[in-house]
């Protein structure tokens, strides 16, 4: 979001919007059956994504609630993880091992990339984040412990990789919105590390 919109998801599958300035409630969705993942805002803040029902995922209009798209593909447990920086494509995650990218307002799957894991609940879930890759048509993976994947969005097909020289014990933890900081974490530790990427 911009700052001005907050949203929240309860242990009952339902989200809340609310007004950062003025702490009021904008809007409330009713649960269904899930509490699986995050809330994500599209980039305009006009739309957010959640899980719903045992596989799916909503877009709804984040002032009114409303639910504009259900995306149905999934085979097991899925979430949201990002927009596009257009706001025309989501990604997905699922239980079923893949990420899927949807072209949202029609209902389209445009590809699915594999994971390595069917948990995203795992310290060592093979697929911890992605994001997109402003004006190249790519999708960017965290791997594992240190590995970096790039996929076209378009087929799905891995166009390079590259390592985070960390040890195997260092975890991904967060991605910059540039793509070129990559912040891991050794809980273990309590080491905290950032890898500058050329790419």
């Amino acid at each position: 979001s911009d700052g001005k919109r907050l949203a929240t998801k309860s242990i009952d599958g339902g989200a809340s919007v609310w007004d950062v300035t003025s702490g009021k409630l904008i809007v409330s969705l009713e649960g269904e059956d899930t509490y699986y993942g995050p809330v994500v805002f599209s980039p305009d803040d006009r739309f957010i994504a959640r899980s719903i029902g045992l596989a799916d995922l909503g877009v709804c209009e984040s002032s009114t609630g409303r639910l504009v798209v259900r995306l149905v593909g999934h085979t097991e447990a899925a979430m949201p993880i990002t927009f596009d920086e257009d706001g025309d494509f989501l990604a997905s995650i699922g239980l079923d091992k893949t990420i899927r990218i949807w072209r949202w307002a029609s209902s389209e799957l445009i590809s699915k990339i594999p994971t390595e894991e069917s948990s995203w609940a795992s310290s060592r879930m093979s697929v911890y984040l992605g994001r997109f890759v402003p004006s190249t048509g790519e999708f960017l993976t965290a791997w594992g412990a240190k590995t970096l994947r790039w996929w076209n969005v378009e087929t799905g097909e891995m166009t390079r990789e590259a390592t985070i020289p960390q040890s195997p014990e260092f975890v991904v933890e967060t991605l910059s919105p540039s793509l070129r900081t990559i912040v891991s974490v050794n809980s273990g530790e309590n080491l905290v590390s950032a890898y500058f990427s050329d790419s």
